[in-house]
């Protein structure tokens, strides 16, 4: 559960990525996807730092 939990940044980077993707994808793209990218991404690097810090 530690490796999961160790990962969970990268997971949520992970999504911001997809979420940029399918911005690009949908015929009428609004902001919406670029706010929820940012936010995932950026709450995906803080975590990971987080994460990184506390479990090593």
């Amino acid at each position: 559960m530690n490796q999961l939990v160790k990962y969970l940044g990268v997971v949520f980077v992970l999504i911001g990525v997809i979420v940029l993707v399918l911005h690009s994808l949908v015929p009428n793209p609004t902001n919406v996807y670029l706010w929820l990218g940012l936010v995932f991404m950026v709450a995906g690097i803080i975590t990971h730092i987080f994460m990184q810090k506390r479990f090593k």
